[in-house]
């Protein structure tokens, strides 16, 4: 996956929880977002996919409570 999204360490949470495995970042971003996903374990990626899902809209989603 490719975006900006995926270069931000909260939104590359909710892809993982999608079950998307690979992600595209830029270089200054990598540290920052596998640092995020390595202390995050799958079922709470998975529980906030699923809360992003049932947002209505991007500002919503920028407003969960992250794990």
């Amino acid at each position: 996956m490719c975006g900006g999204v995926a270069g931000e360490p909260e939104g590359a949470l909710i892809l993982a929880g999608l079950g998307v495995d690979e992600l595209s970042v830029s270089i200054p971003a990598v540290a920052a977002v596998k640092a995020r996903l390595r202390t995050t374990s799958w079922a709470d990626t998975k529980a906030l996919a699923e809360q992003a899902l049932a947002c209505g809209t991007a500002d919503e989603v920028r407003g969960l409570a992250l794990p």
